[in-house]
């Protein structure tokens, strides 16, 4: 399994949001996740575990695990979805 993750090219990385892979994010979001209110939107990190995209009323949370090893996102239509997270170099690949 680790073998097959290794290979997976990451969705976005942990420490770069907010910063520069808020695209590769709200790529994913819009795209594969398919939320049309992904554009403009506020992202924050709060106590390095949850990030947090908002834009009016829409809203969802990105929260790590105390492991380090998976994040769930939380859309506020009540939708979750769980993602791998690959530790690599000091990084947290979200996969």
């Amino acid at each position: 399994m680790s073998e097959i993750i290794t290979k997976l090219k990451y969705l976005f990385n942990w420490n770069d949001v907010p910063g520069k892979d808020d695209e590769k994010l709200k790529y994913h979001l819009a795209n594969t996740l398919e939320l049309d209110w992904v554009k403009n939107v506020v992202i924050r990190k709060k106590d390095y575990k949850t990030i947090t995209v908002t834009k009016d009323e829409n809203s969802l949370e990105i929260e790590l695990n105390e492991k380090k090893d998976r994040v769930t996102l939380k859309n506020s239509d009540g939708k979750t979805h769980n993602y791998i997270v690959e530790q690599k170099g000091g990084k947290l690949n979200i996969l």
